[in-house]
């Protein structure tokens, strides 16, 4: 992905069409950018992304990771990396309604709960 953004900037592309709402509730709509800057998309990927990758393995605190497995914008599969590789306790929650705005989708009922939750059992003394 980050050669074929690299070839667009290298080619005069700097905006993209944007994604726009990836909600799967017909009665949301996302408020989106109608294009995505390549240039700071790569800065993104690079500069954040990347090497954050890195250090997943030395974080210990706890984490919630919610995924949805009808995501068009970022393939859970990343999740799956990020599960995997992560340093400390990790519950992950798979969302079979919603798409990628998962607040804002048909199971936002449900990750509030849980994320509620969550916080209550991991900041218990």
């Amino acid at each position: 992905m980050m050669g074929a953004i690299k070839g667009m900037i290298d080619a005069g592309t700097e905006m993209f069409p944007g994604i726009g709402s990836d909600i799967a509730d017909p009665n949301v709509k996302e408020s989106s950018y109608p294009e995505t800057p390549l240039r700071a998309l790569s800065s993104l990927m690079v500069d954040g992304v990347a090497p954050l990758s890195t250090s997943y393995s030395s974080t210990k605190v706890p984490m919630m990771l919610f995924s949805s497995r009808n995501d068009h914008v970022v393939d859970p599969v990343q999740g799956d990396f990020l599960a995997a590789n992560y340093g400390g306790p990790c519950e992950r929650i798979m969302l079979d309604k919603s798409f990628h705005v998962a607040t804002q989708d048909l199971e936002k009922d449900v990750i509030n709960t849980r994320a509620v939750e969550f916080a209550r059992k991991v900041t218990k003394s």
